[in-house]
């Protein structure tokens, strides 16, 4: 099944509102992206795989932040780095770029940057690049039992 089709597919069982934001191929980079869809860099969410070891979580914050790892470590107990691209397709079943926080592979803990929910909406991954998910913030957190936490400051 098609990565669009399968979160479309979730967020209509969910009844949660959302809606589908698409921006052009010649987009370069998530800034150039969330101004394309109508959303701040603070709006628009990149979702980073890390990694401990075996243990894997996902984490999302703004595409106007970087993640903070010493703050990671210190919040989660331990170092991590980022995960290679076989891992996050092996683990999420999505292509660097385009990763979902929604019907991965692999169930890992997810990790909402707490800045995001004082948002009105933001944009994830869809699956598919160019194509982001647009849904209030709190549903987000809601619908993937996401841990919020403070990474960024």
């Amino acid at each position: 099944m098609d990565n669009l089709k399968k979160v479309k597919e979730f967020f209509d069982a969910t009844k949660v509102g959302y809606e589908f934001k698409h921006y052009s191929n010649k987009v370069k980079n998530a800034h150039e992206a969330s101004s394309e869809i109508g959303l701040s860099p603070d709006q628009m969410l990149k979702t980073l795989l890390v990694r401990n070891g075996n243990k894997f979580v996902l984490v999302l914050i703004p595409v106007s932040h970087k993640l903070n790892f010493p703050k990671l470590k210190q919040l989660l107990g331990c170092e991590f780095s980022m995960a290679s691209s076989e891992e996050v397709y092996k683990i999420t079943g999505y292509e660097i770029g385009t990763v979902s926080p929604f019907c991965m592979k692999i169930n890992i803990p997810i990790y909402l940057e707490k800045s995001a929910l004082v948002q009105l909406k933001v944009g994830v991954g869809s699956g598919v690049k160019g194509t982001e998910i647009v849904l209030d913030p709190k549903k987000l957190q809601e619908i993937l039992m996401a841990n919020v936490v403070n990474f960024i400051d």
